[in-house]
């Protein structure tokens, strides 16, 4: 059995899944398999089929359902998800499978940089506001800059992430409720509250011309960044982000009044308000997934810093207190 399944969701990615197929191929580990999850019909130009497994799925699936069904057909331990139009380099996955020999780590986000101009992050993983809301890490920083060390992630994206498959399939996968989004950040606070951690590691590196960009009406943005905020609350703490998430809902309000087409957004918002039973059963469900041994947990299962990612592969010690010479570079 492969030790990492490198799954590449494709919904009618054309050019940008032939560069992201080629670069793989050049580049993969010896002890990997390779799977592109698409939708409708794919003829197989360059007759890939003994080194590439297709895996057909039903044309209208979202991204995250796309993933889900690469995760189902995957036998690999990691799972390696990489978006069409991304290319790698040789050794991408060395340092990031490191990490994996910690029970604790559910995740490692590699590096994305500007495949146009390489010294320019595109993102090193996505962070959860207390209020609610998602961003992308450190965008447009520049790779030498020392305020890398000092970024703090929740989970990788789904435009290149590295996860533990045993800890994803106890989640289900990413779940389709908070769109495709936001489907990364959900699935990575979901990992924190089962007490696993998420990890960037700088010396994995992949490219990539654009972030990922996920298309949704005003209302369905709405309702599915409402969604994140219930499904999460408890885990920031409801004091806290009862006090902040007006915030978020304020910033949309604004935006309506200065454009009104997105007052959809805040009617949406309303919208998963009716769903409380939803989210009571998120957090029940998140109480029964199985954890890293108690042995393993020691303390607080948080995000780590970018300057912690080397501990696995410097042995079981204290991390190192800078990035190495080539991450700082």
């Amino acid at each position: 059995m492969p030790n990492l399944s490198i799954l590449i969701p494709c919904n009618a990615c054309g050019e940008a899944l032939e560069t992201t197929l080629a670069s793989v191929l050049q580049n993969r580990p010896a002890d990997c398999e390779v799977l592109v999850v698409h939708q409708g019909p794919y003829d197989d130009p360059y007759d890939l089929k003994g080194e590439v497994r297709f895996v057909p799925v039903a044309s209208g699936l979202g991204l995250a359902e796309t993933i889900n069904a690469g995760v189902e057909a995957a036998e690999g331990e990691v799972l390696h998800v990489l978006q069409c139009g991304v290319e790698i380099e040789d050794g991408w996955t060395r340092a990031a499978l490191l990490h994996f020999e910690d029970p604790r780590v559910a995740a490692v986000s590699p590096v994305v940089l500007n495949a146009d101009d390489r010294e320019k992050v595109v993102t090193v993983g996505a962070a959860y506001g207390s209020a609610g809301t998602r961003r992308e890490c450190a965008a447009g920083a520049s790779i030498r800059s020392r305020k890398l060390s000092q970024t703090r992630i929740v989970g990788p994206t789904l435009l290149a992430a590295f996860y533990r498959r045993s800890a994803v399939g106890a989640l289900s996968g990413f779940d389709r409720s908070v769109g495709d989004q936001l489907a990364d950040v959900d699935l990575a606070m979901s990992l924190r509250a089962a007490m696993y951690r998420s990890i960037i590691e700088p010396d994995s590196r992949v490219y990539s011309r654009v972030p990922l960009q996920a298309r949704a009406s005003e209302f369905q943005v709405g309702r599915y960044a409402e969604r994140l905020f219930w499904r999460h609350a408890p885990a920031v703490g409801w004091a806290k982000a009862l006090l902040l998430h007006p915030l978020a809902i304020t910033a949309d309000f604004l935006r309506a009044i200065r454009r009104p087409a997105s007052l959809t957004r805040l009617i949406g918002r309303a919208a998963a308000w009716l769903e409380i039973r939803r989210y009571r059963n998120h957090y029940e469900r998140l109480q029964t997934v199985s954890r890293p041994s108690p042995a393993a947990v020691d303390g607080k299962p948080a995000h780590l810093r970018i300057d912690a990612a080397h501990a696995p592969a410097a042995g079981r010690g204290t991390p190192p207190n800078k990035m190495s010479p080539r991450s700082a570079a």
